[in-house]
């Protein structure tokens, strides 16, 4: 069974090469986005003589910008490209932060117990019905300039902020989208569901243009297609396969958590196959322990 695993980085070159390692098996496959803003070598030095890596490259290298259209174009260019490439069962969407959690037996070992089926997580019906009044509509039906870089981030940050207010003072807001649904960006598909996106994707181009100046639609785009259709699909709503700490037991300035070894044990108890934020320093002794239960499981 091969499985494709969908790279999204921008920092970090060193913990990149870290995760592909762990992850390296002749049925693995690598496809990886480096921000088109950064230079790519390090990243490239950083996984140097490992088997089945491929990067975007030239005009297919995507500009990724925190909650814009950018961060979905990039996953569609990203599963376009491995299933030119290869032929293959899963797809698995992944950021450079992402830490494996188990062995690569392990982790072949569930897919082909569960072949056929996907993983992805939805949001609870009771807060999706709440986020259809008051979250959901904000990012889709007002003009956001997320894309729109000026000079550097700072700067940026400013000018989208007064671009989307004036567009939006005068602009009346955008239509409904119908059937709405929301969830986690992170997802392991069968071939089924990429196909399915991809083919439906390719029917439906007005659908694409709708989500141009949204934010944070990463999260909404692909959960509004296949909303109705995870039962015939096999997709798992409440399991991506990922911890992510949204309701931390310590202090933190930022959401998701940034995990260090103190999530440790919830992090094995919860089965997961990835685990993020990681950070290289924040992060660097549960990034220790990982390896160790990685490698531990991997040759027993």
């Amino acid at each position: 069974m091969n499985h494709a695993f969908l790279i999204i980085a921008h920092n970090y070159p060193e913990l990149l090469g870290e995760i592909v390692k762990i992850l390296q098996a002749p049925n693995h496959y690598f496809f990886i986005n480096i921000d088109k803003k950064n230079n790519d070598t390090p990243f490239k030095e950083s996984v140097r003589g490992l088997s089945n890596v491929f990067f975007t490259e030239d005009k297919d290298r995507v500009s990724v910008n925190w909650g814009g259209w950018s961060q979905i174009s990039t996953e569609i260019k990203l599963l376009k490209f491995a299933r030119s490439k290869q032929n293959l069962d899963y797809y698995h969407l992944i950021s450079g932060q992402d830490f494996p959690c188990q062995s690569n037996f392990s982790f072949d070992e569930f897919f082909i117990k569960h072949n056929g089926e996907s993983f992805m997580f939805f949001d609870k019906e009771e807060e999706a019905m709440e986020w259809r009044k008051n979250k959901y509509p904000d990012r889709y039906r007002l003009y956001h300039f997320n894309d729109l870089f000026f000079i550097n981030e700072i700067i940026s940050k400013i000018l989208r902020r007064v671009l989307s207010i004036c567009v939006n003072t005068f602009l009346p807001k955008r239509k409904e989208i119908d059937n709405i649904a929301g969830g986690w960006n992170w997802f392991s598909w069968h071939r089924s569901v990429a196909n399915y996106i991809l083919d439906f994707l390719n029917r439906n181009p007005d659908y694409i243009r709708r989500f141009h100046y949204t934010s944070c639609c990463d999260e909404l785009f692909f959960h509004t297609i296949l909303n109705s259709h995870t039962d015939e699909l096999r997709i798992c709503r409440n399991d991506a396969l990922r911890f992510i700490e949204w309701h931390p037991k310590r202090e933190t300035k930022t959401l998701p958590l940034i995990l260090n070894e103190n999530e440790y044990d919830d992090i094995i108890r919860s089965k997961a196959f990835f685990c993020r934020k990681i950070k290289p320093v924040d992060s660097l002794e549960l990034i220790q322990l990982l390896k160790r239960n990685v490698l531990n499981k991997g040759s027993s």
